[in-house]
C-alpha cells in the first residue's frame, strides 16, 4: 500500500481578526445597559465599563461566581454585604462606579487586567 502524501496548495496567510469592542458588547446583550452605565461612568469610560461587565458576568445581572462575586460587575461578597439589591442593575453599576472605579480605576476587576490596566 502506498502512503498518501499531503497535497500542497498555496494558501493565503491566516489572519486572526479580533472582534471589535462593539461586537463583544452586543454579543452578550450588554448594550441594553449602555444608558444605565452612561448615567454613572464618564462618557469616555462607558465602553470600558460595558467590556468589564461582559468579561465579569456576561452582562448577567444575576451572575454569581465561585469566588462569591455578584451581579453585573461581580462585586466580591456583594450579597453578604449589600443583600439582594446587589442584583439590581442600577445599584450594582452605581456601586461599581462610586465604590470602586472612582477610587481605583479598573484595578478592582481582574478580568480586564492587561486590557484596561497593567
Amino acid at each position: 500500500m502506498t502512503p498518501i502524501s499531503p497535497v500542497s496548495s498555496p494558501q493565503s496567510p491566516v489572519r486572526k481578526v479580533r472582534p471589535s469592542l462593539a461586537t463583544l458588547i452586543q454579543k452578550e446583550n450588554c448594550e441594553a445597559y449602555r444608558g444605565l452605565v452612561s448615567k454613572y461612568f464618564p462618557a469616555e469610560q462607558v465602553d470600558n465599563a460595558l467590556l468589564t461587565m461582559k468579561l465579569e458576568s456576561g452582562c448577567n445581572k444575576d451572575a454569581v461566581s465561585p469566588t462569591d462575586d455578584h451581579g453585573l460587575f461581580q462585586i466580591n461578597k456583594g450579597l453578604k454585604t449589600f443583600g439582594k439589591q446587589i442584583y439590581d442593575p442600577e445599584f450594582n453599576v452605581k456601586l461599581a462606579y462610586e465604590g470602586f472605579y472612582a477610587k481605583r480605576g479598573w484595578r478592582p476587576w481582574y478580568a480586564v487586567r492587561g486590557i484596561l490596566w497593567y
